[in-house]
């Protein structure tokens, strides 16, 4: 079954030292999930779900192999994901960058 991490960028960088695992279990989230609206993240984003032996590092796929892309916590809200992964995104500002880690 896929999977979604959730990687909230630092509000002073193109990084994420978070990963928020989306526990998306109705399949009608799921496909608002994979529909949104996304904009490919920079060649610079790093995060610990990167292939770098050290564990914190440029991240620019996720583990399909596809491009790691990001949308607003905003637009997360909407997707109509629950329980502590929502109250995080709760506590961001509605502006901030989340990439989309499927696996």
């Amino acid at each position: 079954m896929l999977e979604l991490k959730l990687l909230p960028f630092h509000h002073h960088g193109n990084y994420s030292t978070v990963v928020l695992p989306a526990d998306v279990v109705d399949d009608r989230v799921l496909h608002r999930l994979r529909n949104l609206h996304t904009v490919p993240v920079d060649d610079d984003f790093a995060s610990y779900l990167s292939d770098d032996e050290n564990g914190f590092g440029l991240t620019l796929r996720d583990a399909c192999g596809d491009p790691l892309t990001w949308t607003t916590a905003d637009a997360l809200l909407d997707s109509g994901l629950t329980g502590p992964t929502r109250a995080y995104l709760c506590a961001l500002p509605p502006e901030c960058r989340v990439a989309l880690f499927w696996c």
